[in-house]
């Protein structure tokens, strides 16, 4: 492997760990400084802010590296014009956010989503131009700071005060991006161009079905348990979501590539993801054991790690399927797939929960699907050219 590629490698696992690392140590820090009641009652509206995101930031990612890729020249039209189009969606993000809570907390969440609309705006640009490093140094800065305030904050901790905090945290980090990406903007394209939804909207469905993939096990927690429970099990599937996550370590820097080289260095590097995948989990597996045992203090069936390992593991055997569907303009067939595994998860983990399973249900019905999505990205990739 090449020495820029080890770099790149790096910088994308460095990035990562630090955003990612930030999701799983803020509600250990809040936990420690108040107690889990508080993390529940923050997850559950955290939970809006994480939807209503997903809402306006669909799809772009994926859309606009696709665009950069194909028409390098056209980076500055392509951000500014996909940027703009998406203020709309903004707007009624707001509406919704002023008839689901009480002013003072509509409020900080609609500055909370303001700070994630504008920074994930610059996902694409940062994969591109592979600005990991930096991004990195933003997260880890920024993150420290909220840090900071909480700790400050420590004596008069409440739900409406963390949503405080992290919407001065989005916003601040918002405003770094937009001061190291300026020169991206293109004056020309401050009008709407509904077109540009119109292209991206294949992934619409697709962006809101990786993201319940991922949380809808949290959202029936979140109404089937308490808010300590809730909070015990966001910690757990952050978790499992940080070692999952790791997988992108090794296929984004190589994103651009992706979709200009072969099958074969593609499979090359699918095997590499494997055999990583099976070590990196087997060590979230012993983190979480000790998590479970020595911090949350809570009682779970010894299975309960098998669950994990389960949940965990598949991820990175179908990452690069996902890629590589992209690739053939498979949009809607990865949805489908992910749908699928969707309404699985949501029908088992509520039957589990039901029955009294509690996290560990959860969980199962997490894992179970996982498997039917590998089984279903694991098709011969003649049979899906064909779909």
């Amino acid at each position: 492997m090449k020495s820029k590629q080890v770099i790149a490698m790096f910088n994308v696992a460095f990035r990562q760990m630090v955003s990612t690392a930030f999701n799983v140590l803020l509600p250990f820090v809040v936990i420690h400084f108040a107690e889990k009641q508080i993390w529940g009652e923050f997850v559950s509206i955290l939970l809006f802010i994480l939807m209503a995101s997903a809402c306006n930031n669909f799809g772009h990612k994926e859309y606009l590296l696709r665009q950069f890729s194909a028409e390098p020249g056209k980076i500055r039209r392509y951000f500014t014009q996909n940027l703009y189009s998406r203020v709309p969606i903004l707007l009624l993000s707001f509406v919704c956010t002023l008839l689901l809570f009480p002013v003072p907390q509509a409020f900080f969440i609609s500055l909370s989503l303001i700070g994630l609309f504008v920074s994930q705006s610059f996902e694409a640009l940062i994969v591109f131009e592979k600005r990991f490093r930096l991004s990195a140094i933003i997260e880890m800065v920024t993150g420290v700071i909220l840090l900071i305030a909480i700790y400050v904050c420590r004596e008069s901790i409440s739900a409406l005060l963390i949503v405080k905090l992290y919407a001065g945290y989005l916003l601040l980090k918002a405003l770094v991006y937009v001061c190291l990406f300026f020169s991206f903007f293109e004056k020309k394209q401050t009008r709407l161009s509904f077109s540009t939804l119109k292209k991206s909207f294949p992934f619409f469905l697709l962006t809101l079905a990786g993201f319940l993939a991922s949380k809808n096990d949290v959202y029936l927690v979140h109404f089937f348990l308490s808010k300590p429970k809730l909070a015990e099990y966001q910690i757990l599937n952050n978790l499992c979501l940080f070692a999952m996550g790791t997988a992108g370590f090794f296929y984004i820097p190589f994103t651009k590539n992706i979709y200009r080289n072969s099958e074969v260095v593609i499979v090359k590097l699918q095997r590499i993801l494997i055999i990583m995948g099976f070590l990196i989990t087997i060590s979230a597996v012993a983190v979480i054991f000790l998590v479970v045992t020595f911090y949350l203090k809570t009682t779970v069936p010894d299975y309960f790690y098998a669950i994990v390992f389960g949940y965990i593991f598949p991820s990175f055997v179908y990452g690069i399927k996902i890629i590589m569907l992209y690739k053939q303009h498979k949009e809607i067939l990865v949805t489908t797939y992910l749908i699928t595994g969707i309404v699985i998860n949501v029908v088992l983990s509520a039957l589990f929960l039901n029955l009294g399973l509690d996290i560990t249900g959860a969980l199962l019905g997490s894992a179970v699907a996982q498997w039917v999505v590998l089984g279903l990205f694991l098709k011969p990739m003649q049979e899906h050219r064909g779909t």
